[in-house]
């Protein structure tokens, strides 16, 4: 429920119900429908700043286990502040990297509902394993696997509704964006933010895909129109408070001397760092940038 035990500070909205019900997704539901309820809230407490996130995703490297192990204590060591650090190792290392781990959450880079699915991550096994995060529409799931928005969307709410948070992909290829048509490919690929309740457990990471292993990076000014239009969809498909409250991660060749000026970017609150994260010193120094960014 929206608390008022402390007195407004500053200027104060009224919400009715069916505000409430409509832009909080919270227990709104169980409250009687049969009288009007009224909640004032200070308008500086609706959208507290945004956690930066920091995310490394290993996708098949390093070869080894102890490498991988090496790679986390890096991690682990460094100071981090404020951010909330991923990590996001092969399958095949989930076990021994999460061991390691303490201060830094542990994340898979692909899961699908629990059950009998050959070849895939069950959200059973991958919470057994210490995961509490999941990927969900890389640009290598989309593009190499061809996996559809449907079962992309699919991935999400099974994750969602076994208590994971979600790192979702969006973005474009060079092709879509020389047409001019890369916001309709993000809105499409945003249909699933409806069924959202929990913004502190769903971040949206912008990934053009021409960036994406290539050298290429956005540029500071590519990266923060991407990222605000991002937000601008969020705002029209759900509401102000999702938009402002939505953490959205940049990702694309992030590399440490590249991520200083895009984290200062008022729409961006992070990165999914690629090959940069499997150089320990490297990805401390972007954790380093992210931490001490305003």
């Amino acid at each position: 429920r929206l608390k008022t035990a402390v007195p407004p500070v500053a200027p104060a909205m009224t919400l009715d119900w069916n505000t409430c019900a409509s832009s909080w997704g919270c227990c709104a539901d169980s409250c009687a429908k049969d009288r009007l309820y009224e909640y004032t809230i200070p308008l500086a407490s609706l959208h507290p700043g945004r956690r930066k996130v920091l995310a490394a995703n290993w996708k098949g490297a390093p070869q080894g286990a102890e490498d991988a192990e090496d790679l986390a204590e890096a991690v682990e060591r460094a100071p981090k502040g404020e951010v909330e650090v991923v990590i996001f190792p092969a399958a095949v290392h989930l076990l021994p990297v999460g061991r390691v781990l303490q201060q830094a959450a542990l994340g898979a880079q692909n899961a699908y509902r629990s059950g009998p699915v050959t070849g895939e991550n069950s959200l059973d096994q991958l919470e057994a394993c210490g995961v509490s995060w999941v990927m969900v529409g890389h640009s290598d799931r989309r593009r190499t696997f061809e996996e559809s928005d449907f079962l992309l969307h699919e991935r999400v709410v099974a994750a969602f509704a076994a208590g994971f948070s979600v790192i979702y992909c969006v973005g474009e290829t060079l092709h879509e964006r020389k047409e001019g048509r890369q916001e309709a490919v993000w809105e499409e690929q945003l249909q699933l933010l409806p069924a959202v309740k929990d913004w502190d457990r769903f971040v949206i990471a912008y990934e053009p895909a021409w960036a994406i292993g290539t050298g290429l990076v956005a540029t500071p000014r590519q990266a923060q129109e991407a990222c605000q239009a991002v937000r601008a969809i969020v705002r029209s498909m759900v509401s102000d408070f999702a938009a402002d409250s939505v953490r959205i991660q940049y990702t694309g060749s992030v590399t440490a001397k590249n991520c200083e000026e895009l984290v200062t970017l008022p729409d961006v609150d992070g990165f999914v760092v690629g090959s940069a994260s499997l150089r320990a010193q490297e990805f401390v120094e972007i954790l380093r940038a992210v931490a001490q960014a305003p």
